[in-house]
């Protein structure tokens, strides 16, 4: 009697109806065809898992055709072949876990509720061409943006969201616009472009700042639209044995950049900025110029790294002598230090302390300059190493800054010490590592740990 034989009258024995059993040995044929096995006795465990697992990508199987397969697959292996390491499979997972979510249910429908606002009469194609005259006003932006000083960051976000905003509205002129054209974009962003909370609010500084210094003239109330809801978030941190792992995939400069994010608590941009005279070996000091809000601090140097950040320095200092003498070897500096020392660009001790590799053209100032390493080299060694240590968090340059002050604060250290070294204007930014500490004074065990 073969396998076909025995699986009927297994069937028979669970209470299958006559007008299903056919279908459930079609599917035993078709589970057995797809692994490549003409008997169940030959199945291996994992080939029908990877099977079911096949079976969960397949957008058009209905629920009740994937429970069907399950049984079918389930008794064949369980009760026909009988192998050992049936006991072993979840088939509890493998039953329970395709179920759909219904359009009804509590998480889906917190995304379909969302107010109905017809937008059809707006442009919605970010590739759409600008209106005829908007590069003018534009022009007119970057003009405004580079007076008052404002960083090229800011002045590349500035342009990023007038030139979205004009080209929603269709409009070369913003003088055509109002409160209202501003209600009805910022609604848009949140309800079809689903905008985080600090993009809306990036957003609609640009569009003020449009109003306010090119078309000279104040916005109204304009404040009756949708608000992006800024959810509340803890920092992923890494435990000690996280952040070693991390550290020893890092190789080079790109290691020596991730032991100072972690070891000084600095940011990404504070790190690829730093100049030569910012190191303080004599007072074991690093000095942060221009964090974030423009204010500086000063932070700890790791004293395991002096040696690495001399070596550094000395391949900086060859590298400049080799641009001095191929005529490049001037480096940007802040305008008022450049307008007090106009010398002081090609001073050594102005260079970054992690140059890029090539020269590039600054379109502000017209020179050939080499600048600081791009940051997308080290977020993306980063990622690489955190891959390659196993870390089973989203591991980012900024989580470095978390885990410096996570534990700082689990060895004791004061929070606003802590506050001082992160350049935290409030120390309730600060508060939030307790959350993530170990041991967030004293010590707790769950209560599961007790029985």
């Amino acid at each position: 009697m073969g396998w076909i034989e025995d699986f009927s009258i297994i069937l028979n024995r669970n209470g299958v109806k006559d007008k299903y059993s056919k279908w459930y040995v079609i599917r035993a044929k078709e589970f057995l065809r797809a692994v490549g096995c003409s008997h169940p006795k030959g199945l291996k465990r994992n080939c029908t898992e990877a099977y079911l697992s096949g079976l969960g990508r397949q957008s058009g199987l209905e629920y009740w055709q994937f429970r069907q397969i399950v049984d079918s697959v389930k008794m064949l292996v369980v009760d026909v072949a009988r192998h050992p390491w049936s006991t072993d499979v979840d088939w509890d997972f493998w039953f329970g876990t395709f179920k759909q979510v219904d359009e009804d249910h509590a998480t889906v429908r917190r995304e379909t509720d969302r107010v109905k606002v017809d937008f059809s009469a707006y442009e919605l194609d970010e590739q759409a061409a600008l209106p005829g005259g908007a590069d003018g006003v534009l022009n007119s932006v970057k003009k405004k943006v580079r007076e008052k000083g404002y960083s090229i960051r800011t002045e590349e976000a500035y342009l990023y969201w007038c030139t979205r905003f004009l080209r929603f509205h269709r409009c070369s002129d913003p003088d055509e616009l109002n409160e209202e054209s501003v209600q009805v974009y910022m609604s848009y962003l949140v309800l079809r472009r689903n905008a985080s909370a600090a993009s809306q609010r990036q957003a609609l500084n640009s569009i003020v700042f449009l109003f306010r210094q090119v078309c000279g003239r104040e916005l109204g109330n304009f404040g009756n639209y949708i608000q992006s809801k800024k959810p509340k978030q803890l920092p992923v941190v890494l435990s000690m044995d996280e952040t070693r792992a991390l550290l020893r995939e890092l190789k080079g400069a790109k290691h020596l950049m991730g032991a100072l994010m972690y070891g000084s608590g600095l940011r990404l941009m504070e790190c690829i900025r730093l100049r030569v005279q910012d190191v303080d070996f004599e007072c074991n000091r690093i000095l942060v110029r221009g964090g974030k809000g423009g204010k500086s601090r000063v932070v700890p140097l790791p004293n395991r790294y002096i040696s690495d950040l001399r070596k550094q320095i000395a391949l900086v200092t060859d590298l400049h002598e080799q641009d001095c003498q191929a005529g490049f070897g001037e480096v940007y500096v802040p305008p008022e230090v450049a307008h007090k020392m106009p010398k002081a660009g090609w001073d050594l001790k102005w260079r970054y302390l992690f140059p890029s590799a090539r020269l590039s053209f600054d379109q502000r100032s017209g020179k050939t300059r080499r600048h600081h390493a791009h940051e997308n080299g080290i977020q993306k060694a980063v990622k690489q190493a955190s891959e390659k240590a196993g870390i089973m968090k989203r591991v980012t340059c900024h989580t470095l800054r978390h885990s410096f002050a996570t534990h700082l604060l689990e060895g004791g250290a004061d929070i606003r010490t802590v506050q001082e070294l992160l350049g935290h204007a409030d120390v309730s930014t600060t508060m939030i590592y307790r959350h993530v500490m170990n041991r967030p004074g004293l010590t707790v065990k769950s209560p599961l740990d007790l029985l």
